[in-house]
């Protein structure tokens, strides 16, 4: 079963994606309303039921989660959270207050999803494909680990200053032990900045996915000297 990845600091919650509208608020219910496919709405809902389980659980009332213009959750400006969904699972994972936490990202990535091999130089540096495509499989699982990474990357940095972090803005140079570590090229505090920061997550494999989370708390960076691990 998946765990919360960060238990002393944050809550967490997992279920499995279903029609069940049952925890989710009414105004999030018509919202998804407008989605184009069942399984959107199922995914949505689901996602959104998972962040008010966790909320309630460090005492919070229910409010509607709806959508940021850029379709990120729309949280009032005291709460730290973050929603993720596969087609089977959906989880969420809320920072508990007074800790200083400012970034929180969390990316579900099935085992069984396709992933293009195609997509590869789009998405790992020449160093990353040397490091996690050692052999013919095409995406291998440290790869897919390095994907879900980003994703948890950009979802953790993105809300605070609204700076697009793409792809081949991070690399992932070490995976193990339930361990990422990632070296950001591009800062996203401030675009004009050009030191690159270093930056440490979680991983675990559980029920048939990769879930992995970057947790950012108000605390200075450390700039990476020569490979930085």
């Amino acid at each position: 079963m998946l765990e919360n990845p960060y238990l002393d600091q944050c809550a967490f919650r997992v279920e499995k994606v279903s029609d069940s509208t049952k925890g989710a608020h009414p105004l999030e219910i018509r919202l998804s309303a407008n989605f184009s496919s069942p399984a959107r709405i199922r995914e949505f809902l689901s996602g959104r039921r998972c962040a008010h389980a966790a909320l309630s659980s460090l005492g919070y009332p229910m409010f509607a989660i709806l959508r940021q213009k850029d379709r990120s959750p729309a949280w009032p400006f005291n709460i730290i959270g973050d929603i993720s969904h596969s087609s089977e699972l959906a989880c969420a994972i809320i920072a508990r207050p007074h800790l200083g936490i400012r970034g929180l990202g969390v990316d579900l990535l099935s085992l069984s999803r396709k992933i293009n091999p195609g997509v590869i130089p789009k998405i790992l540096s020449e160093q990353e494909r040397d490091l996690w495509l050692p052999g013919k499989d095409p995406f291998p699982l440290n790869a897919k680990i390095a994907f879900s990474a980003k994703e948890a990357i950009f979802k953790c940095f993105y809300p605070l200053n609204k700076i697009y972090l793409d792809f081949m803005d991070a690399e992932i140079l070490f995976i193990k032990d339930g361990i990422f570590k990632a070296k950001i090229l591009k800062n996203p505090f401030n675009q004009n900045e050009s030191r690159p920061l270093e930056a440490q997550g979680k991983v675990q494999i559980e029920q048939d996915h990769i879930l992995t989370a970057l947790l950012w708390k108000d605390e200075p960076w450390t700039d990476i000297k020569g490979d930085g691990f």
